[in-house]
């Protein structure tokens, strides 16, 4: 099953808009951003606004270009649901952390789904 262009580019806003939302959700409960780049913006609410949407943006134009390189070059096809799968990750690590997880169990439980897919 091919998933449609719009569908990625539509998920991946979907995850960065969730990652921002509970980053800073997360960062508000005493939680601290691991992306040393966004650690230090932070403290100024619109400069850390103007940077995410920065890396959304790149993330978008990367995706696009993908797309398109994709259409000539079929080998390139995965490479855009893995960057979506990639923008995912950040948003649901947030989610398990806010809901109690700790970072260790995480990571197990991740390289535990990993090494029983692969």
């Amino acid at each position: 099953m091919e998933v449609s262009n719009r569908m990625l580019l539509a998920t991946f806003l979907l995850a960065s808009l969730g990652d921002f939302a509970t980053t800073l959700y997360g960062v508000n409960r005493g939680f601290s951003e691991a992306n040393p780049a966004l650690a230090k913006v932070l403290p100024d609410a619109q400069l850390f606004a103007l940077t995410y949407l920065s890396y959304t943006l790149l993330g978008i134009v990367l995706l696009i270009f993908v797309i398109r390189i994709a259409r000539t070059f079929p080998i390139f096809k995965p490479f855009a649901s893995l960057f979506v799968f990639l923008k995912i990750l950040p948003f649901v690590n947030n989610v398990l952390l806010l809901s109690g997880f700790t970072p260790s169990s995480i990571i197990l439980t991740t390289v535990r789904w990993l090494l029983n897919t692969v």
